[in-house]
């Protein structure tokens, strides 16, 4: 399956590869929206920095698809499987910067992360983004007009705006 066509693992689980047709690398990963996930590496959007770099480089013509796994049953851990896929090829050989797949799905901060994140950034001139400023094409893809932006027609009470 050419990578521009993973329309038909929508709302599918699994476990995949990316593989480079030129260099043999690949990057392992898994999702419980395989389409969605794919979407995310072909925009660049939450992408592994080196698979990025690599079809930037090489382009998205010398890439594929490869489901290693489907499921459908939620009691599956997908991370465990995408580790097993992970150690059956030579490190060396993959984009990923980890030997064990990980997933954030579900993930609460501590009251004490949070509390370091906030004093992180009560110096402003911390923030990745201090000082810089988006361009026309970024400010267009998160800004939503009207009625898809989910603070249409509702106010900020006063805690949020704290």
């Amino acid at each position: 399956m050419g990578l521009g066509r993973p329309k038909e693992l929508k709302n599918k689980a699994g476990v995949y590869g990316i593989i480079n047709t030129k260099s043999s690398k690949q990057y392992i990963g898994s999702s419980l929206n395989l389409y969605y996930r794919l979407m995310d590496h072909i925009k660049g959007r939450n992408s592994n920095l080196r698979l990025q770099r690599s079809i930037r480089k090489d382009g998205l013509k010398f890439f594929q698809i490869i489901i290693y796994y489907f499921h459908n049953d939620p009691a599956v851990l997908l991370t465990d499987i995408e580790t097993t896929v992970i150690s059956a090829f030579p490190f060396s050989s993959l984009y990923n910067f980890k030997k064990e797949g990980n997933s954030m799905l579900g993930h609460k901060h501590t009251k004490q992360a949070i509390e370091k994140m906030k004093l992180r950034f009560a110096n402003k001139s911390n923030h990745p983004m201090f000082g810089k400023k988006h361009n026309e094409f970024v400010l267009s893809l998160i800004s939503k007009p009207g009625k898809l932006n989910p603070m249409f027609g509702k106010k900020h009470n006063e805690n949020t705006k704290k």
